[in-house]
């Protein structure tokens, strides 16, 4: 299950598995406390989160599941993998392990995903973060539409699944800001994706930033079942995938929010800045534990 290429050492916690009827899931589970379960965005896994759980755990349960087709998980060539496909499977992992009282932490696709989860189960979330994602269609945004017309491509996708070459000569793109990451913190998101049989998950899901667009637009509908959720909004100022305005519009969702901008930082904060952004969530439990009792 642990792979010879996985850096131990800065992934140093006990691999879970969860079945799911298309494939094993792969999950952190660590510490005790109030849950905070972490959702990754595409290519990415619960490696971005791997500092922020190492300074949560403390007095937390940290819990991080790889989508299906990503990181650790198995990576099926034929599996849903949809945003619904995989809100369907993070909703029989949680229930499955019986979580309640939730805080959800979402960064890039995790957000949508997580968004619908918590609208169809607000009694089991307790407040929410939101790193640098979105719950509205991605029409306006020239990156997003750029990468979705690439990945999507039937010719493009038959060239991927047979070119045999490092997943680092056309993953890259999919990685936000991968320019600001050395060399072997990279190759840690690349690795899982080494086979080009194990490269279906990232395309579909990239492609869904165009195909999904009808799914966007029911979250953006509904917007107002989140009203009363405290959040916490940490943005990465330098997002390359984000647009002007994004930020103002998570403030719009949720009314009861706090806003923390971070100038030098991408759409990869947990990881870019991980000391920063588990300093500002422990802020936000402090802040939200004496709203509650207030």
């Amino acid at each position: 299950m642990i792979p010879r290429w996985l850096n131990r050492r800065e992934y140093p916690f006990t691999v879970h598995t969860f079945e799911t009827l298309e494939g094993r899931m792969s999950y952190v589970d660590e510490g005790e406390g109030r849950t905070v379960l972490f959702l990754h965005g595409n290519l990415t896994w619960s490696y971005m989160f791997r500092h922020v759980i190492g300074e949560l755990s403390d007095d937390c349960r940290c819990i991080a599941p790889d989508f299906l087709g990503f990181g650790l998980s198995d990576k099926p060539l034929k599996a849903d993998y949809s945003g619904l496909g995989h809100v369907r499977r993070l909703d029989a992992f949680i229930t499955e392990l019986g979580l309640s009282d939730l805080t959800l932490v979402m960064q890039d696709y995790g957000g949508p995903i997580g968004i619908e989860w918590l609208i169809q189960n607000r009694n089991l979330v307790r407040d929410v973060v939101i790193s640098n994602t979105w719950m509205w269609p991605q029409t306006e945004s020239y990156r997003a539409q750029r990468l979705a017309k690439i990945y999507s491509n039937k010719l493009n996708r038959l060239y991927y699944h047979s070119l045999r070459a490092s997943p680092r000569f056309f993953l890259p793109p999919l990685v936000p800001d991968a320019h600001m990451m050395p060399r072997n913190m990279l190759d840690q998101f690349l690795l899982p994706y080494a086979n080009p049989s194990e490269r279906e998950g990232a395309y579909t899901m990239a492609a869904g930033l165009i195909q999904e667009t009808a799914w966007f637009e029911s979250l953006w509908q509904r917007r107002s079942y989140l009203k009363d959720v405290h959040a916490l909004i940490l943005w990465g100022m330098r997002d390359e995938m984000r647009i002007p305005g994004e930020l103002e519009r998570w403030q719009d969702v949720f009314p009861i929010s706090c806003p923390v901008k971070f100038a030098d930082v991408g759409g990869m904060g947990p990881t870019q800045a991980w000391d920063e952004y588990a300093r500002e969530i422990r802020t936000f439990f402090s802040y939200e534990e004496a709203f509650r009792e207030g």
